[in-house]
């Protein structure tokens, strides 16, 4: 009942709820959001504002989520290119519909040998990242007395790929740096949420496709696609709605890809994407967070990266000549971290039909969303704590400030050790 009850209202959700308004607006604002998880990096317009007066930065602990992508595996277009093809030999597409099949091609052709490796774009965004780091506390990576850099990677290649270009483009700013680089199996247990089985992705799935077989009208993409929309829904075999949220995934990775492709993500109209990206973003909250319908998505994750961090810290704030400890890993590791943390209210639990109200993916977990740590020192000892999320400010409502959005390092390390007890 409760299931039903909130697929009747999700249209109203969308369209009236106090926070749907907000995520509306945002792809109002820039229509590329709707691409949920795949939506590119957005750099912030200006660095961080001052720190108070006598600290200094002299640490930084991060992690961060791998660049841009291309997608995992060939199995997102064949979801959806070998009906269009079908249909195409049958005559039963129309112009628009054989644009759209050009355009699922082309961007297959540019995945091929690349399936789950970082792009260009994504090589890019560590880069610039990297460069912002140093040009915003420069102080960090140029004392003689903390010259290394750890670093630590998942085993997944774009992660190892953005690692890379993250040092690679540091170093080239501070030569003075000695770094570390490594990736294995025991980084990837504590900086990436192992996959829950087949089942729980069904389930999540199911999260999905009972939203926009509820509330999904196809009928203007199949006039738009098709000629004979009675024999098309003989050739998809399914609900049309079902299928052309195959072909919105597919086109939600065309912006990152460094290539001459078009952006057909506009295929789609506004309505339908606010739709269909409320959808996933739904199921990425399932897989994400805890929430009544999925309990098994405990803080295990999120309390394994934090130890890891402490433990750091209170070495680098000791003195072991580490300058800063990045980590690189996968959505699936940062955003149980956020929640765990409570960082800008990312620990908000609830059911998975108010997640919108609450978490929008495209503007959380975009691609190289990461989070930063900065650790600050005035000559009497005091130690202060900056958060920056997307390198943008970021706070702990739990947890009151020193002063504007700094943190005493006793406080915010009591808070954490409260956490992992």
């Amino acid at each position: 009942m409760k299931k039903i009850l909130f697929l009747l209202l999700l249209p109203f959700l969308l369209c009236t709820g106090a926070r749907a308004r907000t995520y509306r607006e945002l792809l109002q604002d820039d229509f590329s959001r709707a691409a949920w998880v795949y939506h590119i990096y957005e750099a912030p317009d200006a660095g961080p504002g001052k720190a108070p007066q006598g600290f200094k930065p002299f640490y930084i602990s991060h992690y961060g989520r791998h660049g841009s992508r291309y997608h995992t595996s060939a199995g997102f277009f064949d979801r959806c290119i070998p009906d269009l093809c079908r249909a195409d030999s049958l005559g039963l597409l129309t112009d628009d519909g054989k644009r759209l099949l050009n355009n699922l091609e082309e961007l297959k052709k540019a995945h091929e040998g690349m399936y789950g490796f970082l792009t260009r774009v994504g090589a890019a965004q560590h880069r610039e990242i990297a460069q912002r780091m140093y040009d915003n506390f420069p102080e960090v990576f140029n004392r003689k007395d903390r010259p290394e850099v750890r670093c630590i990677s998942s085993p997944i290649q774009r992660c190892i790929q953005s690692m890379a270009n993250f040092c690679v483009s540091l170093s080239s700013r501070a030569g003075n740096l000695s770094f570390t680089l490594d990736a294995g199996d025991k980084y990837y247990d504590c900086l990436a949420q192992q996959p829950l089985g087949a089942a729980f992705d069904r389930r999540a799935s199911a999260i999905t496709d009972s939203i926009i077989l509820a509330t999904f009208d196809a009928a203007r993409l199949m006039a738009k696609t098709f000629t004979d929309t009675s024999a098309a829904h003989k050739i998809l075999g399914r609900e049309p709605a079902l299928f052309f949220n195959a072909v919105f995934t597919c086109a939600a990775i065309t912006a990152n890809l460094e290539a001459n492709l078009e952006d057909f993500l506009p295929y789609f109209n506004f309505e339908e994407a606010l739709l269909m990206s409320s959808a996933e973003n739904c199921r990425l909250y399932a897989y994400f967070f805890d929430s009544p319908e999925f309990p098994e998505q405990i803080d295990n994750l999120g309390r394994a990266i934090l130890r890891d961090i402490v433990e750091k810290a209170d070495a680098a704030v000791a003195g072991n000549g580490v300058a800063a400890d990045l980590r690189f890993g996968h959505d699936s590791g940062l955003s149980p971290l956020l929640g765990f943390l409570g960082v800008d209210g990312n620990d908000w639990t609830g059911p998975i039909d108010r997640s919108a109200d609450h978490w929008f993916c495209c503007r959380e977990m975009c691609m190289a969303s990461n989070l930063q740590m900065i650790f600050y020192r005035n000559r009497s000892g005091e130690v202060l704590v900056r958060l920056l999320k997307n390198e943008r400010e970021a706070t702990i409502p739990a947890l009151t400030a020193a002063e504007g959005g700094f943190y005493r390092w006793q406080d915010l390390r009591a808070h954490f050790a409260e956490l992992l007890r």
